[in-house]
């Protein structure tokens, strides 16, 4: 469909190579942030990453593991501290960023 899509308009190759640019970009981000990232840090990363413009985060802790690269356990403990410190509220299936500059600071950013 693209490569159709692409012969039809081939003015739009730039923006292609440039989405594909982004993405790989963004996936070297990632895993050089698991791999160099203590937990805390790649938790925070991943809620400011996932996070809708109102600071929404709509996921599971199961997804968060599988974002983050981290155990359920371990994703608990990194929500439980940004709780008490009044960084996150959780509610059923999402969570909201309150502080969003406390947060960057946990991210390390």
């Amino acid at each position: 469909v693209i490569r159709a899509h692409l012969a039809g308009t081939p003015d739009d190759w730039p923006a292609l190579f440039r989405l594909n640019h982004r993405n790989t970009m963004l996936s070297v981000s990632i895993f050089a942030e698991l791999l160099s990232l203590p937990p805390a840090a790649r938790f925070a990363r991943t809620l400011l990453r996932v996070a809708d413009p109102d600071g929404v985060v709509n996921a599971t802790q199961e997804d968060l593991a599988r974002l983050t690269g981290m155990s359920r356990a371990s994703v608990r403990r990194a929500m439980a501290d940004l709780v008490r410190s009044g960084v996150i509220q959780t509610g059923y299936g999402e969570m909201r960023i309150v502080d969003e500059g406390r947060l960057r600071e946990e991210a390390a950013l």
